[in-house]
């Protein structure tokens, strides 16, 4: 009888309260056994710590000031499963999404990672938008390059957070550390680096397995605009290390436009939900 892979869920902390107990309890739910769950703390000074101490939770506290890239890293190094996940500490993970990745890396021909999508829910924990990520993409698997490169051409992340990834943890280990260089990719900078690759290929499930919160904190223009502007930059990057046809350049330049001034109007309309909720 063949074991069932362990898997490690890392989830990398900074003033995670109070949506934190949520994440952690929608790993606990999760119906696969084999899991480890622990938690790299980047300095948190809102009472994260103590709270993980009553839980008996396991956690590493790194000092004050240690920058996201790091904590990241920290966390991914730590791991020990033979699959690896991260979590961000506001997100969620339905009861089979560990389940549900497992068995995709068992059923594909070698992959590297399987990749799911994942619901939007705002502040109070309400679905927003359904089964996003993964535009265009409809093969239950893809060349990893490939799988960047629709990144390139729809001016977005389309992978997602890291928590609908798990990862073969050899494969995530190879391409540490985390580059924080521009931060708001953080995520898809380190996707580039471990699916970008010959041969690397990456299994496909469209149906969402989890939750990304966004908080009132991300609604505001301006931190699109530094979005936008990242974004470009990553592109840009992009173009200089690959062959870009002009069709491709125009629909990157376009598609990222585009997505900015839909992220506005999403901001606008979680805006206006909160001000209607609350009235």
């Amino acid at each position: 009888m063949i074991s069932e892979p362990r898997v490690s869920v890392a989830i990398p902390t900074f003033n995670g309260m109070p949506y934190l107990a949520e994440a952690i309890d929608s790993i606990r739910r999760q119906t696969y056994p084999g899991i480890d769950l622990f938690v790299v703390d980047g300095g948190s000074t809102d009472g994260t710590l103590d709270w993980l101490k009553d839980q008996s939770i396991d956690y590493v506290s790194l000092p004050p000031g240690t920058p996201v890239a790091h904590t990241w890293t920290a966390a991914t190094e730590r791991t020990r499963g033979d699959l690896v996940t991260l979590m961000c500490q506001d997100d969620l993970l339905y009861p089979t999404a560990i389940a549900v990745q497992v068995h995709n890396l068992q059923q594909s021909r070698g992959a590297i990672a399987s990749v799911a999508q994942r619901d939007v829910i705002d502040a109070g924990g309400h679905v927003v938008k359904r089964s996003r990520g993964l535009a265009g993409i409809t093969a239950p698997e893809i060349d990893g390059s490939a799988l960047i490169r629709q990144c390139f051409r729809k001016g977005t992340n389309v992978v997602g957070e890291p928590h609908v990834v798990l990862f073969r943890r050899e494969a995530l280990l190879e391409h540490m550390p985390w580059d924080g260089t521009i931060p708001y990719l953080l995520d898809l900078g380190t996707y580039q680096a471990v699916f970008d690759n010959p041969g690397a290929r990456v299994a496909i499930h469209r149906e969402p397995i989890g939750a990304f919160r966004v908080s009132s904190a991300s609604w505001s223009t301006r931190l699109v605009d530094q979005q936008l502007k990242q974004m470009r930059t990553w592109q840009r990057n992009f173009s200089d290390t690959h062959e870009v046809s002009r069709r491709e350049a125009l629909e990157s330049s376009l598609s990222t436009w585009g997505q900015a001034q839909a992220r506005k109007a999403f901001y606008r309309m979680l805006r206006l939900r909160k001000r209607w909720t609350s009235a």
